[in-house]
């Protein structure tokens, strides 16, 4: 029995020293920059950051780079293409510095993923000129400067990150094309993004409470700031919701499915440069943007809405200047959807000799705010009998929202009997999707005739 208390005390012994240790264990300190080289080495070896096939790098540690260069610090520059920097949830700190958290230049598909960049004077995640990055599920928050920022370069990724509490601007966009910048939290920046980009998309994030703009467009010339996808985001208690500087006359951007609310200034168009004029919905009955401030009425209803019946679009447009009119604004905060339809289905000739070819032409879109994969049948139901019977399946249709599908095909009527057919196609819901009745398409009638004879007396055959 003496031996109990002994071992009891030995227990307790052990577990405060594992707590002490615990509690003293200390990030990971540098004095200068980790660089992860061309060849794929790591400098200095001795940086936490693990690879065994010099594609995956992986943070094992804190890291914090204290001191400032006479030119400001950097955290990790990236040199090596084609490889993914996984932070796993660790720290990449500024600690009374300058400079970058991270940095990449003239690099190509590189990826930085799942870390916490904060402590940066200048800006948290940096790439100037650089191809195909991925900025994905990052913590860029707290930083004196800015949180992410794009300078130069196309086919870019900004995605699902938390850009908030950064004293400059959330996220940056300069000379970029093919930019995407989706998924994102962009809160209480100075501004929560600056944007000069052509041929990009700013997709479904949520920016809010900045202190500034919520975006700032730079039309820089012509091209730059021109057709660009800006849809599906809160814009919600900033200062300024969106200002439009046009230092040139860029313009063709659409703007759609936005909620803007409640900035203390819905919007601003400068065009003492220039002239933009953009596109502000997506057509009837879709709609344009919510507005919070809109104050009109829905009694009416169609794409000129002169129609008894309300749709839950503004009967008259929300204007923002001469050039720039949103002529379906939204009556309340616009809901993501997934919906696919059939939009057309026709068939030609309408009578066709038994064994001949009747051409197709089915439409399908995506009418929803997600990409798609969905199947699409094409069927023929004969009149007289009620039978039906598959023409054609499109299997695993992929379509992105807005785009559509216009595939053309033979009918080969051979062995199908003389008579009359409804033609129809049908596009197999999604999941989530609440809308169906625009899933099928019927078109009128397909007749069947007895074939011709050619001059040997036989049938003339199925021509493709």
């Amino acid at each position: 029995m003496q031996g109990k208390p002994a071992s009891i005390i030995l227990l307790f012994l052990l577990l405060v020293s594992a707590l002490v240790l615990a509690h003293n264990v200390q990030p990971v300190k540098a004095s200068g920059t980790i660089t992860i080289n061309a060849d794929g080495s790591i400098n200095p070896p001795t940086a936490p950051i693990s690879t065994l096939d010099n594609v995956t790098y992986t943070l094992v540690d804190n890291i914090i780079i204290i001191g400032e260069l006479p030119y400001g610090s950097l955290g990790i520059i990236v040199e090596r293409d084609n490889i993914i920097i996984d932070g796993d949830g660790y720290m990449v700190q500024g600690s009374g510095t300058t400079g970058y958290g991270f940095y990449c230049h003239n690099t190509n598909n590189v990826t930085i993923k799942r870390t916490n960049v904060n402590g940066w004077d200048q800006t948290a995640i940096r790439f100037d000129n650089a191809n195909n990055t991925t900025i994905i599920d990052n913590i860029a928050c707290n930083n004196d400067g800015n949180g992410i920022v794009s300078d130069g370069g196309q086919f870019n990724k900004i995605l699902n990150n938390n850009v908030s509490y950064n004293g400059r601007m959330g996220i940056g966009a300069a000379h970029n094309r093919k930019l995407t910048i989706q998924l994102n939290t962009i809160e209480n920046n100075g501004d929560g993004i600056q944007y000069g980009a052509t041929e990009s998309a700013i997709l479904q994030n949520v920016i809010s409470n900045n202190y500034g703009d919520g975006i700032l467009f730079f039309g820089e010339s012509d091209t730059i700031g021109s057709f660009n996808k800006i849809a599906l985001n809160v814009i919600e208690g900033n200062q300024l919701g969106l200002e439009f500087l046009a230092l040139l006359s860029p313009a063709n951007d659409l703007l759609y499915h936005n909620n803007v609310t409640n900035n203390i200034q819905q919007f601003v168009i400068d065009e003492s440069g220039g002239t933009w004029v953009n596109t502000w919905n997506k057509g009837y009955p879709s709609g344009g943007n919510y507005w919070s401030d809109y104050a009109g009425e829905d009694l009416y209803c169609g794409p000129y809405q002169n129609e008894t019946g309300s749709d839950g679009i503004g009967d008259t447009p929300y204007v923002l200047d001469v050039n720039n009119v949103d002529h379906y604004p939204l009556m309340n905060p616009y809901i993501e959807t997934h919906d696919v339809a059939v939009t057309r289905v026709l068939a030609a000739p309408s009578v066709v000799c038994q064994g001949y070819g009747c051409e197709i032409m089915v439409s399908v879109a995506n009418t929803g705010d997600f990409v798609e994969t969905f199947n699409v049948t094409v069927y023929a139901n004969m009149t007289d009998t009620g039978n039906v019977t598959t023409i054609r399946t499109f299997p695993n249709v992929t379509l992105d929202s807005l785009d559509p599908m216009l595939p053309i095909f033979m009918w080969n009527t051979s062995g199908f009997d003389i008579g009359n057919y409804t033609i129809s196609a049908y596009a197999m819901p999604v999941q989530g999707e609440m809308n169906i009745a625009d899933n099928t398409f019927v078109d009128g009638t397909v007749e069947i005739i007895q074939g011709m004879t050619g001059g040997s007396g036989g049938r003339m055959p199925y021509m493709n």
